[in-house]
C-alpha cells in the first residue's frame, strides 16, 4: 500500500513538473512567433517618428491608418491584444483606446527587440 501511495506521489510530481516545462516550451515558442510577426508585419508601419513622441500617443489619422492595416490581423491570427511601445516605455499605439499614451514600468518583457524601434513580447493571460 505504501509503495503506491509513493508511486502516486512520484506520478503527481513528475506531471507537475512536465507541465510547467511544456508550459514554458510554448510559451518560448509564442514569444518566437510574436518576434516574428512583428518584425514582419507590425514594425514596418511605424516609423521612428512615430516612436518618438514620448508620452504623446499617435494622432487620430495615424492611429485609424494602423486600425485600418492591423484590425484585421488581430483576431484572425489570435493576437489577443496589440501594444506598440517606445523606448521611454509609452504606449504610442494600442488596439484598445484607454491604453494610447499610458507609460508602464519596465519589464524584462519589455527587453530588448530585435526591431531597431519595436518590442515583442509573449505572455500567458492572467488567470
Amino acid at each position: 500500500m505504501l509503495s503506491l501511495l509513493l508511486v502516486a506521489l512520484i506520478g503527481v510530481v513528475l506531471g507537475q513538473v512536465l507541465a510547467a516545462r511544456l508550459r514554458h516550451f510554448a510559451l518560448a515558442q509564442a514569444e518566437q512567433s510574436a518576434r516574428v510577426a512583428t518584425n514582419v508585419s507590425v514594425a514596418p508601419l511605424f516609423t521612428p517618428a512615430d516612436l518618438q513622441r514620448n508620452f504623446v500617443p499617435l494622432d487620430d489619422a495615424r492611429t485609424a491608418e494602423i486600425d485600418r492595416l492591423l484590425g484585421p490581423a488581430i483576431s484572425a491570427n489570435g493576437i489577443v491584444r496589440m501594444k506598440v511601445w517606445n523606448r521611454e516605455h509609452w504606449v504610442v499605439y494600442s488596439d484598445n483606446a484607454r491604453l494610447r499614451g499610458k507609460w508602464f514600468p519596465s519589464s524584462a518583457l519589455l527587453g530588448p527587440s530585435v526591431c531597431p524601434h519595436a518590442t515583442d513580447s509573449a505572455s500567458s493571460p492572467a488567470p
